[in-house]
């Protein structure tokens, strides 16, 4: 009787087992493929600490599975991990990455082919609203940064500028757009200088500038490159007026370079503080992680909220990435952010603000 007992007892442990391991097994899977190494890995990094403050935030119970790659801030490693979660038996719908816009557009075909949801919350390029059906961004696009970047640089009557940009995807979509507003106004840079992702040595280029004569220099790049480009000009005692992208918004840059006070950078316009989601999101963030949050910070922690919500409204259920497409497209958004929703294209709409001064030459900063 007592052997009896104890096979029986243990035949529900067994079975209480593949419950508990089928049960874990069944869970939904988000992938997130993130550049946390190399060039671009500071707003990577960013990303990926939104993305574990917004899990601790809404997925307190862990409901979903997250499953982090790194990219290692280049198109192929960022395709090769996308393979990888194609061919995973988990059977993942959405993916929240990349950051690089390069990395983006290399892995749009693949996501759209297989029907994988891709939801980048840094990819910028102007070419991703035609990157497909299952592409989608809650990071503004270039085309519209660029846009309110020439105004404003039409706003102070310069008309004499020298366009500097890394030589990849986010750089020159940048670029071609400001260059393309210059043309219709009847304009032409007075020179196109593009520089190599994760180039040291700027000096060749200085050179070249101060022989040249212009208003103003429009500036697309990383924070590192950009980041040496001011400090090797501040060593040659050359400070140009220089308006910068928003990547430009990084303390490392400062930290690099010492001095910009030559330069003035655009920036989507902040979220409204006083919102109970952007004090939630600052206030988890700042203690988490003890640094206030940096580019990408937001737009990963409200891309993981999105799924979250999406994942919720169907009990955690898995769920193919048609509907998770058709309930991005329905959405209505406050997050940490801003306000928003996505267009036809899968982008978001914001507003901009531009911050800095040149030199002592106070501008009005508009917010």
């Amino acid at each position: 009787m007592k052997k009896l007992i104890l096979v029986m007892l243990g035949l529900v442990l067994f079975f209480v087992g593949c419950d508990e391991k089928k049960n874990t097994s069944t869970k939904p899977v988000v992938a997130a493929i993130l550049p946390l190494t190399g060039s671009a890995s500071v707003w990577g990094k960013n990303a990926k600490n939104g993305i574990e403050l917004a899990r601790e935030h809404f997925d307190k119970d862990k409901q979903l599975k997250l499953i982090f790659f790194d990219s290692k801030s280049n198109a192929k490693d960022a395709v090769n991990a996308l393979n990888k979660v194609i061919s995973s038996k988990k059977k993942i719908s959405v993916v929240i990455g990349d950051i690089a816009s390069s990395s983006v557009l290399a892995m749009a075909p693949i996501a759209n082919r297989h029907k994988v949801v891709l939801l980048s919350p840094g990819a910028s390029n102007p070419d991703i609203s035609k990157a497909g059906e299952y592409v989608f961004r809650n990071f503004q696009s270039d085309a519209l940064e660029a846009v309110k970047d020439y105004d404003y640089v039409r706003k102070y009557g310069w008309k004499e500028v020298v366009t500097m940009y890394i030589n990849n995807a986010y750089g020159k979509g940048l670029e071609s757009v400001f260059v393309e507003k210059m043309k219709q106004d009847g304009l032409r840079p007075v020179a196109r200088l593009a520089f190599e992702q994760d180039q040291k040595d700027f000096r060749v280029y200085i050179e070249k500038l101060k022989k040249m004569s212009y208003d103003i220099i429009y500036l697309a790049g990383y924070p590192v490159e950009m980041a040496i480009l001011l400090k090797q000009m501040n060593e040659l005692r050359y400070k140009p007026k220089i308006l910068a992208t928003q990547s430009f918004d990084d303390p490392q840059i400062k930290d690099i370079a010492g001095d910009v006070s030559n330069v003035v950078y655009s920036i989507p316009k902040p979220p409204d503080p006083s919102s109970d989601e952007v004090k939630k999101f600052v206030h988890g963030y700042k203690k988490k992680f003890r640094v206030n949050p940096g580019v990408t910070s937001d737009t990963g922690y409200d891309a993981f909220m999105i799924v979250y919500y999406i994942y919720n409204k169907y009990n955690f259920n898995a769920i193919d990435s048609d509907t998770i497409k058709e309930e991005l497209k329905r959405m209505d958004i406050h997050g940490a952010s801003g306000n928003y929703g996505f267009d036809k294209n899968g982008d978001v709409i914001k507003e901009f603000s531009f911050i800095g001064n040149f030199n002592a030459e106070r501008l009005q900063i508009e917010r």
